[in-house]
């Protein structure tokens, strides 16, 4: 990870932070208070938000307008605030370990998080993206074999002959990249399943 961005109104724990962000190979932007971090509205990396900062992340967060994933720290936190943290969200909260030395093992597993979350991301955003290639019907018979269904099953609910279905599996594939059926059950489920999907036209 190349940047994360540490809100906090106390100088030592952000250049702990900062310390612990360096020993990762990540750079780290250091601000006092969530209103200066906005006022950089930094379009990469991760946010790393104080208990101090909390109420101000949690309200731009909630109103869809923090710019990059957040994750908050605190010294400690109760059961229910944790839970209100992921429920605001916050995609993972750091409890500010009692071993200065144990920092960045904490980070590192806050990042690892970000990181998988991305990667998710991606995914469903590739996978939408390739979805929207699809005519209406391919787009139909994905979603038959996402749901499990068999190309004798899928002609019989769709009306169609087995070797259309067939026709309509193999293009729908090809348009997708998709290397095999896997492939394409694996791309309609990221996508969110279908449906609800905007295709062009048979």
């Amino acid at each position: 990870m190349s940047k994360i961005h540490v809100v906090d109104d106390d100088v030592y724990r952000r250049n702990q932070m900062a310390k612990a962000a360096a020993s990762l190979a990540s750079h780290a932007e250091i601000y006092e208070n969530f209103g200066e971090f906005k006022q950089h509205s930094p379009c990469e990396g991760l946010v790393l938000v104080s208990q101090a900062a909390k109420e101000e992340a949690l309200k731009a967060l909630m109103e869809g307008r923090c710019p990059i994933p957040a994750a908050l720290y605190a010294c400690s936190l109760t059961a229910t605030e944790i839970k209100f943290a992921f429920r605001a969200g916050f995609i993972d909260v750091l409890v500010w370990p009692s071993q200065e030395e144990d920092l960045a093992d904490a980070l590192k597993a806050v990042i690892l998080e970000y990181e998988r979350r991305s990667a998710v991301a991606e995914q469903i955003t590739a996978a939408k993206r390739a979805v929207t290639k699809l005519s209406r019907r391919e787009a139909e018979v994905l979603s038959g074999l996402v749901s499990g269904a068999s190309n004798k099953e899928m002609a019989v609910d769709l009306g169609l002959s087995h070797r259309t279905i067939e026709i309509h599996r193999a293009n729908a594939l090809k348009k997708m990249g998709a290397r095999s059926t896997v492939d394409a059950v694996r791309i309609g489920m990221f996508a969110g399943l279908l449906p609800q999907v905007s295709v062009s036209p048979a």
